[in-house]
């Protein structure tokens, strides 16, 4: 684990946080603009990646089993009580989205990119959670 990775990783998620933002998304038909519809689909994507890094990094802080797979280290932090079952499968929802943007883009919508934007939640705690794990100042 290397500190610098992490502040950021923290960096970052803060940065694509505010830029979302700054977009002001409130309702779905929002994303009826095109450009808010590419802005918001790559924020998303930004921050799930960073969220998958992050999990990759509490798994080599805590010397666990190295993940097959982006869901898998969700689960192994699942198994290893870092996080609830519960958090486990919102977390695994997201990966899935992720893995829809990543390959293929042209196979979500408003709807979509809607449904993830409003539990953007659990990154949140998930960012949290983590910060007391490395003993990092919220």
């Amino acid at each position: 684990m290397s500190n610098e990775r992490i502040i950021k990783i923290y960096s970052d998620l803060d940065r694509f946080f505010t830029d979302l933002k700054k977009i002001n998304l409130t309702k779905k038909s929002d994303l009826e603009d095109m450009l808010k519809f590419h802005a918001v689909s790559m924020l998303l994507f930004s921050i799930l990646n960073r969220t998958i890094d992050l999990g990759e990094e509490i798994i080599a802080f805590k010397h666990l089993p190295l993940p097959d797979s982006h869901k898998s280290i969700f689960e192994i932090l699942a198994k290893e009580k870092i996080i609830s079952k519960e958090d486990e499968e919102q977390l695994k929802f997201m990966v899935n989205f992720r893995n829809l943007i990543a390959h293929q883009y042209y196979a979500f919508d408003e709807a979509d990119i809607f449904k993830v934007y409003s539990n953007l939640d659990i990154i949140s705690k998930f960012i949290d959670s983590s910060k007391k794990l490395f003993k990092v100042k919220p």
